[in-house]
């Protein structure tokens, strides 16, 4: 005859083999449900990341006309500093809108210039130039308006940095 115990026994292991088995698998479900949803939204953020230093870079090196001189937008930010405010907004401002509108869409760009600190200051210059309002706003986060943010730094002859941020928007 059969022994009652031994059957017992087997039963027991049977039934925790299935419940861990179902466990487990419910555990690997969720997992791999929520991991490929999550990368699929990190992998969007960072193509738009690259494609925001994209189109930055392309914006530093584009050439425009600045007083019978062809000069790179880097070279103009380099100059601007020192410039007064009506050669600013006729130059810097006037040709950035001019090209980013053209390249990325109306109010779809915003860039912020950080100039280092001069002795008066502590913490440098930074002009929310030349797109202010569609800086400040930018609402981050998953319902917000940012599409990507990077920035180049660009290096002025005296080793100093000048920070050009970029935000692309939806």
């Amino acid at each position: 005859m059969w022994n009652k115990k031994a059957m017992l026994d087997d039963a027991f292991d049977f039934l925790f083999t299935v419940f861990a088995a179902f466990f487990l698998l419910m555990f690997l479900g969720m997992v791999f449900n929520s991991g490929f949803a999550n990368s699929a939204a990190i992998t969007a953020s960072k193509v738009n990341d690259v494609e925001t230093k994209s189109s930055l870079m392309v914006y530093l090196q584009t050439k425009t006309e600045v007083e019978g001189k062809s000069v790179s937008f880097a070279n103009l930010i380099l100059e601007a500093e020192k410039q007064p405010q009506a050669w600013l907004e006729k130059n810097l401002l006037a040709k950035t809108k001019e090209n980013l509108d053209a390249t990325l869409g109306a109010g779809k760009w915003a860039i912020n210039i950080c100039y280092p600190p001069d002795k008066s200051q502590q913490n440098g210059n930074c002009w929310l130039y030349p797109n202010m309002q569609q800086w400040q706003s930018t609402i981050k986060g998953m319902n917000g308006n940012l599409r990507g943010e990077n920035k180049v730094i660009i290096y002025r002859p005296d080793g100093k940095e000048v920070q050009v941020w970029m935000r692309q928007l939806k």
